[in-house]
């Protein structure tokens, strides 16, 4: 087993799942120490978010190579604007393709609204990031308390409609108001990564334990 931690590779005295994990722990405790947190982890090239949890329940085989990747919480704050660029545009289809199903009367999965609301929760973490890892001007920071509140209040429509089986009063809330929400979200976001955001001196990880949202499928 190869550990290779910030592209350096690990010399493992025993390449046991105990050691690995000690290691692993070790490597991370240092590099938070020196403003850093872990971005990627990797094994066998699989995207892997709770590694001592992949790894308990992996049996067999044993993985080959773990690969991890620390950046800056502002780095890990910039890629994940990066990811939301591509992603609200896909998200914004969804919603639309949502609204039209609904309204057709056709079924929409369980796991196609599971996905659709992690992929909401996601983007209410990178605002909370971008709120702390960034010196926003004033009108920036309002813009993000009004974004928040009316993915919030969108929320309440949602689910106030789910609840009283109002099929259209759902469908509405996705096409008329969500739908132009997450546009705003891609302007906001649009206009950080143009402007460039200043970055603060909080060294503390931003809440983006799910690094890249769900794929958004209907």
């Amino acid at each position: 087993m190869r550990l290779i931690f910030d592209d350096a590779e690990i010399t493992l005295t025993e390449a046991t799942l105990e050691k690995v994990l000690q290691e692993v722990a070790l490597l991370t405790r240092q590099a938070n120490e020196g403003g850093r947190v872990v971005a990627h982890i990797l094994v066998d090239g699989q995207d892997v978010a709770d590694l001592e949890a992949f790894l308990r329940g992996r049996v067999y085989p044993p993985p080959e190579v773990i690969k991890i990747t620390t950046l800056t919480p502002t780095a890990l704050v910039n890629e994940a604007i990066s990811t939301a660029l591509t992603f609200l545009p896909s998200l914004h289809e969804d919603i639309l393709q949502k609204a039209a199903k609904l309204i057709q009367g056709q079924n929409i999965g369980g796991d196609s609204w599971g996905r659709f609301l992690e992929g909401l929760d996601w983007l209410n973490s990178l605002l909370a990031a971008v709120l702390q890892h960034y010196h926003l001007t004033e009108p920036k920071k309002k813009e993000v308390s009004f974004l928040a509140e009316e993915l919030r209040q969108s929320l309440r429509e949602m689910a106030a409609a789910w609840e009283q089986g109002d099929v259209v009063g759902l469908a509405d809330a996705l096409e008329y108001r969500l739908a132009p929400l997450i546009d705003d979200y891609l302007a906001f976001f649009t206009s950080l990564s143009i402007v460039g955001g200043s970055a603060s001196d909080s060294s503390s990880q931003p809440d983006l334990s799910q690094k890249r949202p769900p794929v958004t499928k209907v």
